[in-house]
């Protein structure tokens, strides 16, 4: 975990870059410390989570839109912008981005999330366990009995990728098979 968190930690600042024009590029600084940073699916606003507050910011002019007030080690929008997950060594969220009223609170800690490509599950990665949640009702889906730094989703919804210090996994969803490490 050491080792991970200073990893975390070396991500001061996040810099925001957009194209004015073919020829010029302008860049915004937030100005605020990130640990993780996700852009929503339209690219009007960006995420940022720091070990004491989650933000939505303005892609276009810097502005904050909304503060959250918990921490994110890493955060991800739904596929259709209308949410944001959160999770910390304390819980794993998921908020509305329109309003940031706490939607649901699915009450394990986790390192790293991701949202599945229909929006219908939050995979989420900690130092013992990954798990697939139902985000509709905030069920326990499927429990893999490893540890995840990182996860990400197959294009179709069908494959966990897990990533740890000790290797990477590529699950089958369907079945809950380890099918390759």
């Amino acid at each position: 975990m050491n080792k991970f968190k200073s990893l975390l930690l070396l991500v001061f600042t996040f810099s925001l870059f957009s194209n004015i024009n073919a020829n010029e590029k302008t860049v915004l600084e937030l100005g605020k410390p990130a640990l993780s940073v996700a852009y929503s699916p339209d690219g009007k606003y960006v995420a940022t989570g720091s070990k004491t507050k989650t933000r939505i910011w303005s892609s276009d002019t810097g502005t904050l839109v909304l503060e959250l007030g918990k921490p994110a080690l890493s955060l991800a929008y739904s596929p259709d912008g209308k949410y944001v997950a959160t999770c910390s060594e304390a819980n794993t969220r998921i908020w509305s981005s329109d309003s940031g009223t706490l939607v649901l609170e699915l009450g394990k800690p986790a390192l790293s999330l991701a949202y599945s490509p229909d929006g219908k599950y939050v995979a989420t990665g900690s130092e013992t366990k990954t798990r697939v949640w139902n985000v509709a009702n905030g069920k326990l889906v499927l429990e893999l009995g490893k540890p995840a730094l990182s996860v990400t989703y197959s294009p179709d919804g069908k494959y966990l990728v897990t990533g740890s210090e000790a290797n990477t996994r590529i699950w089958n969803l369907n079945i809950g098979d380890l099918i390759l490490e």
